[in-house]
């Protein structure tokens, strides 16, 4: 009976250590606000700048849709540019939206196919999500360097299948919506009274409640005198952390 006791508690240690040995590749990664990024990730996902000049990057993501025209003029208005994580297959329902942005000066990225919970998913169809989302801007003469998973959470695997397209990983450490939840129309005041030199903002093109939130974080970004940019101006600026 003993021996049969021993047996039952080895088999269940290594049914443990097996369903461990599956779940570590799925490291999770989220924007401030929940987990960070696991620190032998730092050099593969970032979320902010490190620079001491007055300059931030803006995000949107989920378009582009009927939305993204009123963000871009809210963009020209205020003189700021801004990174837009698109969706691949709305990219391709909405080809004029994503050339007014780049007209704009701004900046398109890959925020996967589909928009899936990548980690939900089988290695095969994340990878498939994030290359048919790149394939669908390069369909569009466009060929990122930045990728965004949806929901702020990818895998390692994940991150290995972007770096493979040459695309690296960007989260964020402001985020728009997650304040408007908190402090409502004065969101602004909080996040304008929180900013950092070298901040990554994220915002979301149909979101129309925040718009009003986003127009006076704008002007007051301008203000205070920081600039407002894509990701890869930050980042030509300083050095990712």
């Amino acid at each position: 009976m003993g021996n049969r006791s021993g047996r039952l508690g080895a088999s269940r240690v290594l049914v443990a250590l097996a369903i461990i040995g599956v779940a570590l590749p799925w490291q999770f990664a989220r924007g401030a606000g929940n987990a960070l990024p696991r620190r032998q990730m730092r050099h593969e996902i970032f979320y902010r700048i490190r620079t001491s000049q007055p300059m931030v990057a803006l995000t949107f993501d989920d378009g582009p849709n009927s939305y993204t025209p009123q963000i871009l003029g809210f963009l020209r208005d205020a003189g700021a540019h801004a990174t837009f994580f698109v969706v691949g297959h709305h990219a391709l329902d909405h080809r004029d939206l994503v050339r007014a942005i780049i007209d704009g000066d701004n900046e398109v990225a890959n925020h996967t196919w589909d928009h899936p919970h990548l980690t939900a998913l089988l290695e095969s169809e994340q990878k498939d999500e994030i290359v048919r989302g790149a394939g669908a801007l390069a369909e569009l003469g466009v060929h990122p360097v930045w990728f965004r998973p949806p929901y702020g959470l990818i895998s390692s695997l994940g991150v290995r299948d972007a770096l493979a397209l040459g695309e690296r990983t960007v989260l964020w450490s402001m985020a728009l919506d997650h304040e408007y939840r908190l402090h409502g129309e004065h969101a602004d005041d909080y996040m304008l009274r929180n900013v950092r030199p070298g901040d990554i903002i994220l915002a979301h093109d149909a979101r129309p409640k925040t718009f009003g939130c986003l127009q006076r974080l704008l002007a007051g970004l301008r203000e205070r005198g920081f600039a407002v940019l894509t990701v890869s101006e930050l980042a030509a600026e300083a050095k990712p952390f």
